[in-house]
């Protein structure tokens, strides 16, 4: 994936987030087990979703997995490290939709 200025400054933030959960987790790790199990879904479908295109992939299913890439991304921003907000609204029934609509797709 290539990166426009949009993502790079995303980036910054998920970076951050990282960082976050680093320390969180040396606090408490089964706290973070349990955090992680809760996105797992979404990065396992995320994979799935990714591994299924092919070069007769519609480009409108493309750019859906692409937004489904930036959702996962900020959904874990929002379970990891909530203090930094999102940037779009993102929760596991948006997530569900969203691959719902993906997976219709060709």
């Amino acid at each position: 994936m290539v990166y426009d200025l949009d993502g790079l400054r995303r980036l910054v933030r998920y970076i951050r987030a990282a960082g976050i959960r680093a320390r969180r987790a040396v606090e408490d790790i089964e706290r973070e087990k349990r955090k992680a199990l809760r996105v797992k879904w979404a990065e396992d479908s995320l994979l799935e979703v990714v591994d299924s295109l092919s070069r007769s992939t519609s480009e409108e299913k493309r750019q859906e997995v692409e937004e489904f890439f930036w959702m996962v991304e900020e959904y874990k921003v929002s379970v990891f490290a909530q203090e930094l907000g999102t940037s779009l609204p993102v929760s596991e029934k948006r997530l569900a939709e969203k691959l719902k609509r993906i997976r219709a797709m060709v």
